[in-house]
This record gives structure tokens, sequence and C-alpha cells, in this order.
């Protein structure tokens, strides 16, 4: 049996170019690359330039919290000291810092929590997630803050809920190569998926502000354990890494992080530091996350100091 598509056969539309969204160029398209400028091209005075200036440590720190989920990540983020008197913005994808924010910080206004996820009408009328739509809002956000973040002294973002920015940019890889979400994919789609959500990564990372990024414990790379390409990528990004967990005893509950990472300073790499406790039988918490960022935060003091004089 032939299976046929608007493309011709299965066969004859895997060929096809329309198939991949690459339209064949017609006679207006390539009179209309012909007339685009072209790129300036690099000098080699340009390259030295750019070679010989003199970076200057910008004193932000690019930090990753994993853990299960009820592990206290996102109510870590939200109690960084980092952002001191200025603004903090929380891409919340997984929808879980709004009663963080009501409930302990009483609806800070330089606590900014925004769901970046785009609705809208698929071709079948159906009321769904614009993925691709989503992942522009935050890339695009991303660049404002970039020429913004001195002018609204915007000085921490986090981005919240990267297992579901990496789905979100399988779910549009399927959508563009025609493909069940169930269906087997090869090396090249998973290519698309995953440039799609390092991109974004990527760009939050060159931002000149404090950069927390939150995921499940499914992220966190043990040595020796092979892991899947994107997510040792995004580890190699980070600064500094933290896992957390909570351990369950028979009169109350403890939070407690690890640092799994530190560039900064290798000797906290290790390090297990509790911050919260909860009481069982009172139902009452204990805070107090001093520690944890004294330690997640920690600079140099020569990056602290340069940074002040720029």
């Amino acid at each position: 049996m032939v299976v046929k598509t608007k493309w011709g056969t299965k066969k004859q539309a895997e060929k096809s170019s329309k198939f991949w969204n690459d339209k064949a160029d017609t006679t207006e398209e390539v009179k209309a690359k012909k007339e685009e400028p072209k790129p300036k091209a690099v000098t080699i005075e340009d390259v030295g330039k750019w070679l010989m200036t003199t970076e200057s440590p910008n004193g932000t720190s690019c930090i990753l919290l994993y853990g299960s989920d009820g592990t206290g990540k996102s109510g870590l983020s939200q109690s960084t000291p980092l952002r001191g008197k200025g603004k903090m913005v929380i891409f919340d994808l997984d929808r879980s810092n709004m009663p963080i924010w009501e409930a302990y910080h009483n609806c800070d206004p330089n606590i900014i929590i925004k769901d970046p996820v785009v609705m809208g009408f698929d071709e079948d009328g159906n009321y769904t997630i614009d993925y691709m739509s989503t992942m522009n809002r935050i890339k695009a956000s991303l660049i404002w803050v970039k020429d913004n973040h001195e002018k609204h002294k915007i000085k921490v973002i986090v981005l919240d809920g990267l297992n579901k920015l990496l789905k979100y940019a399988e779910y549009q890889m399927r959508i563009d190569a025609n493909l069940q979400v169930d269906g087997g994919v090869s090396m090249r789609y998973w290519i698309r998926r995953s440039k799609a959500f390092m991109e974004i990564l990527e760009v939050l990372k060159g931002l000149p502000v404090h950069k927390i990024y939150v995921a499940h414990e499914d992220f966190q790379v043990k040595e020796g354990e092979a892991a899947a390409a994107v997510k040792a990528n995004t580890n190699q990004l980070m600064d500094v890494k933290c896992f957390l967990e909570r351990k369950d005893y028979d009169d109350q509950i403890e939070f407690y992080g690890t640092v799994d990472k530190h560039k900064s300073n290798s000797a906290f790499e290790g390090k297990e530091i509790k911050f919260m406790t909860v009481d069982k039988k009172t139902g009452q918490s204990t805070w107090n996350s001093d520690e944890m960022w004294s330690i997640l935060g920690w600079r140099p003091e020569v990056a602290k100091t340069k940074t002040k004089k720029k």
C-alpha cells in the first residue's frame, strides 16, 4: 500500500523541500537574496583589536539548581541575596513560583515572575501551546534585558523549568519534521532540538547579570555515567552546580544542598549545607539559606572590586 500525503507518496514527501519547510527558491526569492546586503567582512585589524582587548570580570554568577520535586529549588532561587536592592526576573515555565512569592516574600514587586508560555490555535483549530513563540518570547526577553538591565536595575535572571523548555524544543522539532510524539527520531532531529534549547541557555549565559537555572534531578550528570549530550552541555555551561534533596526523619524533614561544581572555588565542591527544617509535629519550618548563598554566590574579591570600579 502506497501512503500518500499532500506532497505525493511518503517517499516523495521525504525528498520534497516543502516537506522540510525549506521551499525551493523562486525567481523572486533569488532576486531578493541577491539584493540583500552582504555581511561585513572581518578584517585582520578588527581581529587584532578584539584579541588584544582586555576583558574585565563582570562579577556575576551562573548557577544550576537541580533536584526532585519539592526540594526547595524555586524557594532557594527567590531567597538569593544576589539581587541586593535590585530586581529579579523569573521565567516560570513550571508555574511554581507564585505561591512562594505570595507566602514568603509578601508579593515583593522587585521579584518579577513571568509565565512565558504563548497559547494559540493550531491548524486543526485546537487551542494549544505555541512552542516556537514561547521559545522566541524567552529569547527576545533576554536580549531586551541585555540592553536594559542597568536602566531597570535587573540584577538576577532565573530560568525555572529547564525540563519543560527541553520538551517544548522537542515538540517543536517534531512539528517541523511532521513526526508523531511517540515516534522514532533520527539523530539530525535531536540536534535541531538541542540547538533550539541551548541557544536560549547561551543567550542567558552571556548577560551581565546573575543567572540561576532550575531543573529536575535528571539534569545531574554524575562522573562515570553516560548522559544525553544536551544535558552534558548544560552542565558544562554552568559555573556552579548544586544538587538539592530532602531527608525524611521520624520527627522532622531536612532540606540540603550539595555543591557538585564551583569554578571559582573548588574547595566548596562536595560540601553539604542544610537550609531548611520542618518539624512534623508542629508543622513549623525553619529557613536559613545564608550559608548556602554565601557559597553558591561566592566570587573572588578581585572580581567584585573591578566590577564596582566600572
